[in-house]
């Protein structure tokens, strides 16, 4: 943001005279040059002098906010922005750079306000109603951002940032709308039916149609859920049965619940604005939205190659950076990922316990202790990393220390694996009764988990139409 976004710079000398005039206005234009040149943190002392020998002057005041901000100095600039704004409220450079500032800081919420003042002054100013845009976005107010993603498509119709942002205030609201419902009716046919349309858009489709049928049930009056039904016959070849099926949608449906209503219309725009994203010449953000695709697909390797293209587009974005090792990561090429963690100093914990863990899977127990230990100091409660520095002390041959980070990670144990390797480690430092105890739990774990496949299996069969009709 700080190198696509830049601001007239005001020169404010005219009361200054004599000697003590010309030396400023000497100062003054070599901070310009130093700004002109990039070289922000550098005009910065010159601006605070200038200030001190002129104060109260509303221009240097802004100038030196403008060289703070542009410098990375964010938190000093803002108090400067506002009292130039106490002094002129209307004043352009001062809202926008305030915005600005918070937006750099992460505080969404704070930015918005000087972005409305830009907008309501200047609703032509598409670069302060795409940040206001997004600060309601990131400020938790999508069905407001939408309405000004939704005015950018139309000022700048081919910018993918404005149908980028679009869809994203869309996929927002209808996402509120789903967690709303979660909240207030979670057994009822509408959750099940959104529930079953999530596992659709993860090609889940066995699992899709048991949900519809459960949804069904409970209310045969549904509309749309017919559908839905003979939607997933025909990705699964059911051509035959699919038609039957959309033959079933009722005379007269159901009433609808209001959050579900909301769910499924700004899904749908949601997915209109993604598709005109994609019919426009390529762009970081149809990169971008093919990732988060892939990755809610559970194809984290595909996601890895949008993030990739995406940083081809803009080199040395961080945050493309972390991506592509995230979905390298996720999708299981530890290889390649490993390397990669390495670029970020210092290693925030998610990270080094991706690193720790990726060293763990190619048998490396005792190089990845140390980032996995990093990992646990930092966050204590992430009981992944617990889990693998259960294991990697284990496979390094001191059990000891594999102990009790197994015991804190045993809440995640949800295929007994840690059970097993518990009971290991307390019989390797002689506490047989423990590890007897740990190995029941492994063996019961396991018991649960085929008794839950197994009627998964016999739940999620995808069956020809029922007989009778509602």
């Amino acid at each position: 943001m700080r190198q696509e976004l830049t601001l007239p710079l005001l020169f404010w000398l005219s009361t200054l005279v004599g000697a003590q005039g010309d030396d400023l206005a000497l100062k003054s234009h070599r901070a310009k040059e130093l700004m002109a040149a990039g070289r922000f943190s550098e005009a910065v002392p010159i601006y605070e002098e200038l200030v001190r020998a002129v104060p109260g002057n509303p221009g240097l005041i802004l100038n030196l906010g403008l060289a703070e901000r542009m410098a990375g100095q964010d938190r000093k600039s803002i108090p400067h922005f506002e009292a130039v704004l106490k002094v002129d409220p209307g004043n352009t450079p001062a809202r926008f750079s305030l915005g600005v500032a918070h937006l750099e800081l992460g505080e969404p919420a704070l930015a918005v306000a000087p972005f409305e003042g830009v907008v309501a002054a200047d609703a032509g100013n598409t670069d302060a109603r795409g940040l206001l845009a997004q600060a309601l976005l990131a400020a938790g107010r999508p069905k407001e951002s939408a309405l000004h993603f939704r005015k950018l498509t139309e000022l700048t119709p081919n910018d993918p940032k404005a149908w980028y942002g679009l869809g994203k205030s869309y996929e927002s609201v209808s996402t509120n709308a789903f967690e709303q419902l979660r909240n207030t009716a979670p057994e009822s046919c509408w959750m099940l039916a959104l529930l079953a349309d999530s596992r659709v858009t993860r090609r889940q489709y066995r699992s899709a149609f048991y949900l519809y049928r459960q949804a069904l049930e409970r209310n045969p009056a549904m509309a749309g859920v017919h559908t839905s039904v003979a939607e997933v016959y025909r990705k699964t070849g059911h051509l035959d049965w699919a038609a039957d099926e959309q033959s079933r949608e009722p005379a007269k449906p159901a009433v609808v619940n209001p959050s579900y209503r909301e769910s499924k219309e700004y899904n749908q725009w949601a997915l209109e604005a993604f598709s005109h994203l994609s019919t426009l010449p390529e762009s970081l953000e149809y990169h971008q939205l093919r990732a988060e695709t892939m990755s809610a697909q559970g194809q984290h390797l595909e996601a890895a190659k949008e993030w990739r293209a995406a940083l081809a587009i803009q080199p040395g974005n961080p945050n493309f950076k972390k991506e592509v090792a995230v979905s390298l990561y996720m999708g299981g090429d530890y290889r390649s990922a490993a390397p990669l963690f390495l670029q970020f100093r210092p290693m925030p914990p998610d990270l080094n316990y991706m690193e720790g863990d990726s060293l763990l899977h190619l048998e490396e127990a005792g190089r990845a202790i140390p980032y996995l230990e990093a990992a646990v100091r930092a966050d204590p409660k992430m009981m992944g990393a617990q889990a693998s520095l259960g294991l990697a002390y284990a496979r390094a041959g001191q059990p000891s220390k594999a102990v009790p980070h197994l015991e804190n990670a045993s809440p995640i144990d949800d295929d007994g694996s840690l059970s097993y390797q518990l009971s290991r480690a307390y019989q390797a430092t002689g506490q047989p009764e423990r590890a007897r105890h740990a190995l029941e739990r492994y063996q019961e774990i396991v018991k649960k988990v085929q008794a839950q496949k197994d009627e998964l299996s016999k739940e999620a069969q995808i069956t020809a139409p029922p007989d009778g009709r509602p």
